[in-house]
């Protein structure tokens, strides 16, 4: 039953590696990410799906290839969520709102 919890945590921390690099790198092909992180091209593919589940990236068009296939190009959404600050004073009220790359 350990092993169940292992390549739970294995596969959160893989998307957390695969999200960031979209973020920092997109947009970005699977196999680009697969390289730049050691990780295979199985399990890219997969975190990335999930990913698009849940809003959090999306494809955006082809990249260049010198053979072969072009790739999909991947790319962080960071407005498919916002963060609201509210800091309250004896002065003053602020309120904030930024998306997931911390903008306004």
């Amino acid at each position: 039953m350990q092993r169940t919890g292992d390549l739970k945590l294995i596969q959160e921390l893989n998307r957390s590696i695969i999200l960031r690099t979209i973020r920092d790198y997109g947009p970005i092909s699977r196999s680009e990410i697969a390289k730049k992180n050691s990780i295979s091209a199985t399990t890219v593919t997969a975190a990335v799906r999930e990913l698009i589940q849940q809003g959090l990236v999306y494809e955006d068009g082809v990249g260049k290839s010198s053979g072969g296939r072009k790739p999909i190009l991947i790319k962080f959404f960071s407005d498919s969520k916002f963060i609201i600050t509210v800091a309250i004073t004896n002065s003053y009220i602020l309120i904030a709102e930024t998306n997931l790359e911390a903008k306004t």
